[in-house]
């Protein structure tokens, strides 16, 4: 069965079309078309100053919209030859750390919607909820936070902030564990899941899979590892 989906779907996160060519439930083949908002946004950037095409580039993921602003912030510091403190780094590498924590969460939690275990998708839903506290804490938004400069960042933490959410993470790593062990032995999620989009490292090192999906396949790497902001400042 050949069966298109998207560009606008409502189980998506953002416009992209997807032309999949299905056996049951194994994908035989899949075709992509992807950038409807990137390549919108990066036209409505044209002319605009660095202050205001920065608030932009925030609004190409809202659930991940945190490592946008970065990215843009230090290609600009990079062109500019300006370096951003290495107290600003250190909050730049926690914010994307809460910021990655909660979107993988909320990607975890879509992916038992779609296996029907309710559960499930509400657990990863109330494990989120004390990271996006601990980001508001920090920035003083939840999403889109406004949070990046070129330069650096709007504003300093509190020692008081950073020890709170020093707890908010510690308490979510002891939750973690407990899902994992539901995750890794539930049957219903074994039942759908098992083989499923299966990729070998072969392939996916064939595919440059990246995150994740990559890590997943048997590709040990990770980009923070390389990168100065976290190699240096967590």
């Amino acid at each position: 069965m050949i069966l298109p989906l998207g560009p606008m779907h409502p189980g998506y996160k953002e416009p992209i079309r997807l032309k999949v060519k299905t056996r049951g439930e194994k994908v035989l083949k899949a075709e992509i078309e992807y950038g409807y908002v990137h390549r919108g946004i990066e036209r409505v950037m044209r002319n605009k100053t660095w202050q205001k095409a920065i608030y932009l580039s925030e609004r190409v993921c809202g659930i991940c919209s945190y490592i946008h602003t970065q990215t843009f912030a230090e290609a600009f510091e990079a062109i500019s030859e300006v370096e951003a403190p290495p107290r600003a780094q250190f909050l730049r590498a926690l914010t994307n750390e809460l910021d990655r924590i909660q979107s993988h969460l909320i990607a975890n939690s879509t992916y038992f919607k779609a296996l029907d275990h309710e559960t499930m998708f509400m657990y990863m839903l109330a494990l989120r909820e004390p990271v996006m506290d601990a980001i508001e804490l920090l920035t003083g938004n939840r999403v889109n936070m406004g949070w990046n400069v070129v330069g650096g960042v709007r504003m300093d933490a509190s020692e008081s902030h950073l020890s709170m959410i020093r707890e908010i993470i510690v308490d979510l790593e002891r939750e973690f564990d407990r899902y994992v062990e539901m995750f890794e032995h539930g049957p219903l999620i074994g039942l759908r899941s098992r083989e499923v989009g299966y990729m070998s490292q072969e392939e996916a090192e064939k595919a440059r899979a990246v995150g994740p999906i990559g890590r997943a396949s048997g590709i040990r790497y990770d980009f923070r590892e390389d990168h100065p902001t976290y190699r240096d400042h967590l």
